[in-house]
């Protein structure tokens, strides 16, 4: 779980400050911490992230300038263009120079690394079932695609295993902090109201408000198609399932579109021709079933952006209920009829993603925790390491 964000520039220097005193010169190790030494490969690694990011961040900083403000004007009439050739290890992010940024952001990484083994060990946690098996058969059957390349940066197969491990381990002490039985446990009723106020599920048939031949129905077609929503509604009610409902729909209106159009002899007896012979088809082969069933989030347009805010209109005003209702789009082209499910009466469901709620609730609360304990580790800086393993060197190999 990647933090969100980031501890200042000036904590970082003091802690460093106080803690950090450089060791001989071998350069296979990033330094100890707390005794344990870490080796140079754990530090290239996050020091490749953080120069990613800070690409992004950068990005993202020019941009905003971009919009905020034109290029200036020099007095010859030309733009100044200083701030987009200025090379990339030169300009600044979150108002540091990005060499610096990097450096610090990978220690930083290192750090909070080595705690996460420490409290993960303390704490008498484990894996969750399969997931060390799984990151050592991904490495397994992707090392040969990028294993050149984390050679050529200094990063050995055992480096890149323990900082995947690692982020494993992190979210295994985050659940002990935060999941059931823990010391910061959330309440059922938190997760619950999450997720009431961001997803709903829906299950919905798009009629279409046209003819066979696509022509916007006028006032008396339109009755005809609602009486047709409404109908499927009751009939939903009374126990039809919503998926048949949408494949008589389908089915009404592709005969719409074959009775509109002018038939073609030549194309009939060919498919005459091409149809199977009864006795050739699997008498076991089950038929399709095609469904609309799915779950939304509050910020989407789909299935339409009036679909989706009727859905939680509804939800919030009768939480834990199953509703129907039929909403018309804007442009008038379609009938939604829209069956909104009880989205927490699966509770198998609830907890399956009740990891993924408190994840999503508290992790930078969790980053801000696991900051805080980094003030207590005894490190001790190779500084030969350091100086080595310049961020210049993702430039000559990405820039």
């Amino acid at each position: 779980m990647k933090r969100f964000t980031k501890i200042t520039a000036a904590v970082t220097a003091a802690v460093l400050a106080l803690s950090m005193t450089a060791c001989g010169a071998d350069t296979t190790t990033f330094g100890t911490i707390n005794g344990v030494t870490i080796p140079v490969g754990i530090y290239i690694n996050f020091q490749y992230m953080a120069y990613n990011e800070a690409v992004s961040l950068v990005a993202q900083e020019e941009a905003a300038a971009a919009v905020s403000s034109a290029a200036p004007i020099v007095p010859d009439g030309s733009a100044d263009v200083a701030s987009v050739t200025l090379p990339f290890i030169q300009k600044t992010v979150e108002g540091k120079n990005v060499r610096d940024w990097i450096t610090d952001t990978a220690i930083e990484d290192v750090r909070e690394f080595a705690i996460i083994d420490q409290k993960f060990s303390e704490l008498g946690l484990g894996y969750g079932d399969g997931e060390r098996e799984s990151v050592i058969n991904y490495i397994d059957q992707n090392w040969e695609y990028f294993s050149a390349e984390l050679d050529e940066l200094g990063i050995s197969r055992e480096s890149y295993e323990q900082v995947l491990l690692n982020s494993m381990k992190r979210q295994e002490v985050f659940l002990h902090y935060y999941g059931k039985g823990g010391e910061r446990e959330v309440p059922d009723d938190v997760i619950k109201e999450y997720l009431l106020e961001n997803n709903a599920r829906i299950d919905y048939i798009p009629m279409e408000l046209k003819d066979g031949e696509g022509n916007l129905l006028k006032s008396e077609g339109k009755a005809e198609r609602m009486a047709m929503a409404e109908d499927y509604i009751a009939r939903s009610q009374n126990g039809e399932d919503f998926a048949s409902l949408l494949a008589e729909y389908n089915d009404y209106y592709d005969t719409l579109i074959a009775e509109a159009t002018p038939a073609d002899p030549a194309a009939e007896n060919a498919e005459t021709a091409e149809t199977p012979d009864t006795d050739e088809l699997d008498p076991n082969a089950e038929a399709q079933v095609i469904t609309n069933d799915t779950t939304i989030t509050k910020d989407s347009a789909f299935p339409a952006a009036s679909v989706v805010t009727r859905a939680f209109e509804e939800q919030s005003a009768y939480p834990g209920q199953e509703r129907y209702f039929i909403v018309e789009d804007p442009a008038g082209e379609y009938y939604y009829v829209v069956k909104l499910f009880d989205l927490l009466a699966d509770t198998a469901d609830f907890e399956n993603n009740r990891e993924t709620v408190i994840s999503t609730i508290y992790s930078e609360e969790f980053d801000e925790l696991v900051r805080s304990w980094l003030p207590a580790q005894e490190v001790v800086l190779n500084d030969k390491s350091i100086a080595r393993y310049k961020v210049e060197k993702y430039e000559e190999m990405y820039g």
